[in-house]
């Protein structure tokens, strides 16, 4: 038999064996969906059940792990999985029949080591939101995803590899954010393309990008890291469609990496370069190649820059110019365009 959406923390689990339901017709709420730590610690007697049709959300329990959905598929077209404060969540054993979501939501399981069980899974229509997974150390489990729109993986202190990132070669938005214990991107290489955002920001370990195969994207945001010395691997990227930004990396010697790319050539786009922050650059020279006709440049607040003629040919190439000749400053050169446009753009 079926029933109509179900919280399970309002009734109890041996209910669904004793009245011999099967199916739950829309939403199933595991615990609590107000922040608090519910009393659910097991749910094998929901052994039953082989479909939801709405969300499975799994919030705020005790449970260990999560025997008893062995069996259940998701079967909505906009069907969320969520696990989200589980306080003693442990593994993710139990939804290996699952194949598909609309979204994969995975935050604040203070104790999660395992997401293996969720190898099955090969599509996500929408997004991977993962965050505040302490002792996490690996995303092996997603590797089997070939479909999926964006992903974000923030705030996992002990996440030290990206193995077992999806495989899917093309998706949307990419964020990899406050995770101190990264020192590499490898696990990605099978992403080529992001037609909106990559964003590298604030993993407080990265030491190079290694990993990278990413060809094209729509703006590329590499900021916030205090390790930071190599960026080579960013050799792959061919095509930029809107913005650089390159800001806050203390110890980058070098932008080498970035001398491949350029920006894709629409000219009724605004496009922008920042390069802002970076202690220890003392030349843009891989920029050589990356100019346009619209937008704006910030290279400013580089003590070491004292040579910036790699940008010669996109500052005289610039018809309108958002900042003018406010383009550099806290350098230790600031040319202005006249000095660029005379070829004074070095020390």
């Amino acid at each position: 038999s079926s029933s109509a959406a179900s919280d399970v923390y309002k009734r109890q689990v041996n209910s669904f064996a004793e009245e011999g339901i099967n199916v739950i017709n829309g939403r199933m709420l595991i615990g609590n969906n107000f922040g608090g730590i519910s009393d659910v610690s097991d749910i094998s007697n929901v052994s039953a059940l082989v479909e939801v049709t709405g969300d499975l959300l799994i919030k705020g329990t005790q449970l260990e792990n999560l025997f008893g959905l062995e069996n259940i598929e998701l079967s909505g077209n906009f069907s969320v999985l969520e696990l989200t404060n589980n306080i003693a969540l442990t593994e993710t054993s139990g939804l290996e029949n699952i194949l598909r979501a609309h979204r994969l939501i995975i935050s604040q399981n203070p104790v999660l080591t395992d997401i293996t069980s969720l190898a099955s899974i090969n599509t996500i229509d929408q997004d991977i939101f993962m965050v505040l997974n302490e002792t996490l150390t690996s995303l092996n489990g997603l590797q089997n995803i070939t479909s999926v729109n964006e992903i974000e993986i923030t705030s996992h202190d002990n996440l030290t590899s990206l193995n077992g990132f999806p495989s899917d070669s093309s998706m949307s938005s990419v964020s990899i954010s406050n995770n101190n214990s990264l020192t590499n991107l490898s696990g990605i290489s099978t992403l080529i393309s992001i037609s909106g955002l990559f964003n590298v920001h604030n993993n407080d370990s990265l030491t190079t990008l290694e990993g990278i195969q990413v060809s094209n994207t729509g703006t590329l945001r590499i900021t916030n890291h205090s390790s930071l010395i190599d960026i080579t691997s960013m050799s792959s990227l061919l095509t930029v469609s809107n913005d650089v930004a390159i800001a806050n990396n203390t110890m980058l010697p070098s932008l080498e990496g970035l001398e491949n790319f350029v920006y894709t050539s629409n000219s009724a786009n605004f496009h922008s370069l920042a390069i802002v922050d970076n202690e220890a650059i003392t030349n843009l020279d891989p920029l050589i190649g990356g100019t346009f006709s619209r937008g704006n440049v910030n290279i400013r607040s580089n003590g070491l820059l004292s040579n910036l003629c790699g940008i010669e040919p996109l500052i005289n190439n610039i018809v309108e110019f958002v900042n003018g000749s406010n383009f550099a400053a806290l350098n230790a050169y600031n040319p202005n365009l006249n000095d660029m446009a005379n070829g004074d753009c070095a020390l």
